[in-house]
């Protein structure tokens, strides 16, 4: 009961307004220009290893659904960037980036899970696969980062995109801290997994949600969010 929490639906709705907000301005635009692939396809293999036990370990109908869309809503951005829109932003450096981000996130799942040692070792798999996924989601959005870095305005939906992507971070982070509050089931190695990752990840959208904010204000809601030329991160 404790897993499905204010901050916790809050968080979630958010992360869904983030891929309808994306949608729309790949609809509306008939481009993806200002995203970057490489960060999606980060996020791809986040969610493909994070719900490695999706038909096997069932908690709620509602859980399910949840990992089925974060899924399917992402391939399908994947599929719009590469096949239907086929004009992804250059990325001198995406591919690079992605697989330092995977082997320092591999790395330290090694060293630091929360399996259990005496489990089968199917289990200890899934159970590193799930905390390689917490790594990697804190950091996949650099790729973003960089593409931001060079941009001088961002589109209305794209910068609303980003927001509601940072701010469903947050919300697990608060997520995180009432869990460990009341959830005697939630262990210290877990929580401060998944509260490093999400503090690592928060933390690298604090200037965007600065800017962002200081944007809106200045220019209106559905106006384009102009940025700082000193970048983003």
């Amino acid at each position: 009961a404790h897993m499905s929490n204010g901050f916790r639906l809050a968080g979630d709705f958010l992360h869904l307004s983030s891929f309808v907000f994306l949608l729309i301005q790949f609809r509306t635009a008939q481009s993806c220009s200002g995203i970057s692939l490489k960060s999606q396809e980060l996020y791809l293999l986040v969610f493909l290893t994070r719900y490695m036990d999706i038909f096997f370990n069932f908690i709620s109908l509602y859980n399910t659904i949840m990992k089925l869309l974060f899924i399917s809503a992402t391939m399908y951005v994947i599929y719009m960037m590469r096949v239907e829109l086929k004009d992804p932003t250059k990325e001198p450096h995406g591919t690079k980036i992605s697989a330092a981000l995977c082997g320092c996130s591999l790395l330290l799942a090694l060293l630091y899970n929360d399996h259990n040692p005496y489990g089968p070792m199917w289990r200890k798999f899934v159970e590193l696969a799930w905390t390689f996924s917490i790594y990697l989601e804190a950091v996949a959005i650099v790729p973003q980062m960089e593409v931001l870095n060079r941009a001088k305005v961002v589109k209305n939906l794209t910068a609303n995109y980003l927001f509601a992507l940072g701010a469903y971070r947050v919300f697990y982070l608060l997520n995180y801290g009432y869990r460990f509050m009341v959830d005697p089931m939630f262990s210290s190695r877990e929580v401060l997994i998944k509260a490093l990752g999400a503090v690592v990840q928060s933390a690298l959208y604090v200037r965007f949600f600065m800017m962002y904010l200081e944007s809106k204000q200045k220019t209106g809601v559905n106006a384009d969010v102009v940025m700082n030329l000193k970048g983003i991160v």
